[in-house]
């Protein structure tokens, strides 16, 4: 499997940047200036280099990083009406491609299942990328 398909996409790494997430990830987009002045490509490195040179890269979160960052509960609402809500991942095979699905369930009763909010990607890595981003804009996160 490619490195490519382990991390997060460039656009939600963007994101999650533009959200705060401490940007300390084994991978990394760097910007690749291929000599021409243009707006550089950006490619995914393993990264050495000291943090104020990183002002330009991206963490790369693989899956696993990503696993570490979410959290594994979140609680809502007033003590009353409080429910604990679960993170849980689903790999799901389509008539096309294979899906991830990361959501957040609550269960009242053994049959009750409430599916509170759920991110789809073609990657495990995104899937994660994608909650981990709606539980931050949405205040879900310590």
């Amino acid at each position: 499997m490619k490195i490519e398909e382990q991390v997060c996409s460039l656009e939600l790494a963007k994101k999650l940047k533009e959200l705060s997430v401490k940007q300390e990830s084994l991978w990394y987009w760097i910007p690749n200036y291929n000599g021409t002045g243009d707006q550089p490509e950006m490619v995914l490195a393993h990264s050495n280099q000291p943090d104020y040179q990183r002002t330009k890269f991206f963490s790369a979160f693989t899956a696993a990083e990503l696993g570490e960052i979410l959290p594994v509960e979140i609680v809502k609402g007033e003590k009353k009406d409080r429910k604990q809500f679960h993170i849980y991942l689903a790999k799901e095979h389509g008539d096309f491609s294979e899906e991830v699905r990361y959501f957040v369930e609550y269960q009242e009763r053994k049959t009750d299942y409430e599916v509170e909010v759920q991110r789809c990607a073609e990657t495990e890595a995104d899937a994660r990328a994608e909650m981990l981003i709606y539980l931050i804009e949405n205040g879900l996160t310590l």
